[in-house]
């Protein structure tokens, strides 16, 4: 075992690292002696940050507090911190990024909704709340994820575009500006 892992030895399918009050033991880096496959099975994850950027709706149209459609891009900073849990959840990482997909689209949307557009993009640097929005969107990913044993440090907006026939729009009205 890694110094940036976390093992769960699991004996014919029932999670064995565990001490007395269901708790998990971390034994930390080095060899240990395991049972062959059939008996024991070590599943290993990673507890290093792990920068996510979603995949299904990774772009997609946003309805803005004032009907408006903006694109919106996020990405999260997640970590593994109770890998029982984890385990017992979701299994291994590609289940929980599927996961936290899920929980990122659905509070990018709720959040995005709860401001105008002119807040998300405006000339006046004063009016946009780019900063609140994206600790909005944090925090409600890091309420549904922390049941999957994850915890997510970081939620931001790595792009913003609009949609074609609202970009023109924005740019004449920025023009007269």
């Amino acid at each position: 075992v890694k110094s940036t892992e976390w093992a769960i030895v699991t004996t014919l399918g029932n999670i064995t690292s565990l001490d007395s009050q269901c708790k998990y033991i971390d034994r930390g880096a080095g060899l240990f002696p395991k049972w062959p496959y059939p008996i024991q099975k070590i599943e290993k994850f990673d507890k290093r940050n792990r920068c996510f950027s979603g995949s299904i709706g990774k772009l997609e149209e946003t309805l803005t507090n004032d009907k408006k459609n903006v694109i919106i891009g996020i990405f999260i900073v997640y970590r593994i911190v109770d890998p029982v849990q984890f385990f017992k959840s979701v299994i291994n990482i590609q289940n929980a990024e599927d996961q936290l997909n899920s929980f990122m689209r659905t509070s990018k949307n709720a959040v995005i909704g709860r401001y105008r557009f002119d807040q998300i993009v405006n000339t006046d640097s004063s009016k946009v709340k780019l900063s609140e929005i994206e600790k909005e969107i944090c925090k409600e990913i890091e309420s549904s994820a922390e049941k999957i044993g994850i915890e997510v440090g970081v939620a931001g907006i790595n792009s913003i575009q609009l949609p074609e026939k609202i970009a023109e729009k924005v740019f004449n009205r920025m023009i007269t500006e």
